[in-house]
């Protein structure tokens, strides 16, 4: 019954209450506005979401030059690297699917 009163409300932890992460572990928050960068160190885009549908989580990131966001799996594969200092997220995309797959 109380946590039917919660439904569709939105909930706020201050920072200070956060357990602290292990390693390779981050709270979305601080990935968000990070740099997108492969792994030459060419820019790819801003980070501006991290999604779970279920199925592990999925990074997406805004690319420069626009067009639409891109979405990755949130793997050790594809992200080998992320500097919360630096705000700079490194991604090693799988290569594109051939056309008409």
């Amino acid at each position: 019954e109380q946590a039917d009163k919660m439904k569709g409300r939105r909930l706020f932890v201050p920072r200070a209450n956060l357990p602290p992460t292990a390693e390779d572990e981050y709270y979305v928050v601080d990935l968000l506005g990070s740099r997108a960068e492969a792994l030459d160190g060419t820019v790819l885009g801003d980070i501006v979401a991290v999604w779970n549908f279920g199925a592990g989580d999925i990074i997406e990131y805004k690319p420069p030059q626009g067009g639409p966001n891109v979405r990755l799996t949130f793997s050790k594969q594809v992200v080998p690297h992320v500097d919360l200092a630096a705000k700079r997220v490194v991604l090693d995309p799988p290569p594109p699917e051939p056309e008409g797959k």
